[in-house]
């Protein structure tokens, strides 16, 4: 490795992903470690950083990918072999898989219905594989217009409640639910079937 290269890694002072300021650790023989409240914990080799130095657009795929190790307490270590697949698994999400990513968080960090769960557009938006700040706010918008989502508190924009209507559509009620339920919602539907039962 050259000199001129092992100046600039000594002067690296915030996440090589998103720009954030973040703890780094140089002490690892083969990888520096980053621990970004965006990108989640994670490795990188020399070779990656440079890599990444060199292609500003591929980062925000690549933090996803990091983000959601991180959250599933798996921490990955970048290199120049598996950067580009890893981020390519967050490259072409669709809008509809984004919003409901959203809403499978809120549903694993729901202990109760109603419960009030911290979720920051600014900082969070690598879980949901969004581009940017500005599009997680925009997806979580929707969903709130929809009545997906509940925002508690109007004056606090960083807690978030999953609605009754978003519970539904993560976990349709089947048969054998809420007696009654069902005939309430459709009674022509279940006065066929059961005719049709006779």
């Amino acid at each position: 490795m050259n000199a001129g290269l092992m100046d600039s890694l000594d002067k690296i002072t915030v996440c090589e992903l998103c720009g954030r300021p973040a703890k780094i650790d140089r002490t690892a023989p083969i990888a520096i470690r980053f621990k970004c409240d965006v990108c989640g914990e994670f490795s990188a080799t020399v070779e990656a950083v440079r890599a990444f130095q060199q292609n500003w657009e591929i980062r925000v795929y690549v933090s996803a990918a990091t983000r959601q190790a991180s959250a599933r307490r798996k921490p990955i270590t970048l290199g120049i072999d598996n950067y580009l697949a890893l981020a390519e698994e967050h490259r072409w999400t669709s809008v509809q898989a984004k919003a409901r990513k959203i809403l499978e968080y809120l549903r694993d960090k729901s202990e109760s219905f109603g419960q009030k769960v911290p979720l920051s557009n600014d900082i969070d938006y690598p879980l949901f594989d969004a581009v940017s700040p500005g599009e997680c706010w925009d997806l979580m918008s929707t969903l709130k217009e929809r009545n997906h989502i509940v925002q508690p508190f109007k004056a606090d924009t960083k807690q978030w409640s999953l609605a009754m209507d978003g519970w539904d559509i993560l976990e349709p009620l089947q048969a054998g639910g809420i007696p009654g339920l069902f005939w309430r919602r459709t009674p022509g539907l279940c006065r066929r079937a059961a005719k049709a039962l006779q």
